[in-house]
């Protein structure tokens, strides 16, 4: 069993810079994320709905987002976390994806990264 954690990051991303953000909905994942480690449970945080990138700046605000997801879950065990980078597959651009994978494995190199919305 794998718990899927959805989130949005429009509800803790502050503007107008997508790398502020609001800590108290931050404490709420930070909780499930300790539930799961403390009971075992392997968690996949996903952003749902998954923002389509359409222009630069909004492509920047993605890899940042994941980069801020990474580094703030660095230390938990790759066992129990995982990461949904894009949800059902609604992002095309192969560019912003090679970029987030990028910046998530430069701060947590083993890092299970997957397709939330995949069957596998």
């Amino acid at each position: 069993m794998i718990v899927r954690l959805p989130v949005d990051c429009r509800l803790w991303s502050v503007e107008p810079d997508a790398r502020d953000s609001d800590e108290e909905i931050l404490t709420r994942i930070d909780n499930a994320v300790i539930a799961c480690c403390q009971r075992g449970l392997p968690l996949l945080l996903s952003l749902h709905p998954t923002p389509v990138p359409a222009d630069r700046r909004t492509q920047d605000a993605f890899v940042a987002v994941w980069e801020r997801i990474a580094l703030r879950y660095r230390y938990v065990p790759n066992t129990v976390l995982s990461f949904g980078l894009v949800d059902e597959m609604r992002m095309t651009q192969d560019q912003v994806i090679r970029r987030t994978v990028a910046a998530v494995l430069a701060v947590t190199p083993d890092r299970p990264l997957t397709d939330p919305g995949s069957d596998s």
